[in-house]
């Protein structure tokens, strides 16, 4: 993912940043001066990303994010690999670049489903990671 940014040079500092030319006859070359920055994370903290448990009580085991409680913390399920509803801390998970499609507070009953019909543990068995 490539993000555009685009610069104009302003009236009291040195740039504004994303600002659009109001004027028609716009000089493209000289006033402004677009850079393309890639997004350094290519895995955000989102409901129904899989995530592996790396420390503490079911340490080794797939769940998914089903809320996130504050910028530390995340309620995860697991129903598919024995991992119980709880809440865990971000530095106990690590991310995977799977997601599942879950709602926003969904029970351990209807979470089953998504998490075994894109048959996750498959897909991570065949991850290096794995």
């Amino acid at each position: 993912i490539v993000v555009i940014e685009l610069q104009v040079p302003g009236a009291k500092c040195g740039w504004r940043h994303n600002s659009v030319p109001q004027a028609p006859g716009f000089d493209l070359s000289s006033k402004r001066v677009l850079q393309a920055k890639e997004m350094v994370y290519k895995r955000m903290v989102e409901i129904g990303r899989v995530v592996f448990i790396a420390r503490g009580d079911n340490s080794g085991k797939l769940a998914a994010i089903v809320d996130v409680v504050d910028g530390n913390r995340a309620l995860i399920d697991g129903p598919s690999s024995g991992v119980c509803r709880s809440v865990r801390n971000f530095k106990d998970l690590q991310l995977t670049k799977f997601t599942i499609p879950l709602r926003h507070g969904m029970r351990t009953k209807m979470s089953r489903n998504p998490m075994m019909s894109p048959k996750i543990n498959e897909k991570w068995a065949g991850t290096l990671w794995a």
